[in-house]
């Protein structure tokens, strides 16, 4: 299997476990929210390694690691490929973005700010 493949398998398996353990055992789910949480880390200090404004890395991983999650839960879904493309959309959407771009969508304005 190679290492995309496993990744996308474990990262879904883990977040599944981690969402059906939430209520029935609290210890395995807060140690899959770490290791996800440790997975979101990585890939802040890769934004930083690229250049992104140290500001930045935290508020774009959030965004990114959820779109990941949510393109890999949908291809399970669906058994659609499309939607592993969104991922490499949204890399490439943060890699062409300009930093005032970026600043101008991934900082918050005002913490009451209505999410939905």
């Amino acid at each position: 299997m190679s290492k995309g493949k496993a990744c996308k398998r474990s990262g879904f398996s883990l977040t599944l476990l981690a969402l059906e353990t939430a209520e029935l055992s609290p210890v395995i789910a807060e140690k899959c929210s770490d290791i996800l949480e440790n997975w979101r880390l990585l890939l802040a200090d890769a934004l930083f390694d690229k250049n992104i404004a140290e500001e930045l890395c935290n508020p774009i991983s959030e965004w990114l690691f959820t779109s990941i999650q949510g393109a890999i839960s949908a291809h399970r879904i669906h058994k659609d490929e499309a939607f592993l493309y969104n991922i490499k959309s949204s890399i490439k959407f943060i890699t062409a973005a300009s930093p005032e771009m970026l600043k101008e969508i991934f900082t918050k304005v005002d913490e009451e700010e209505n999410v939905a």
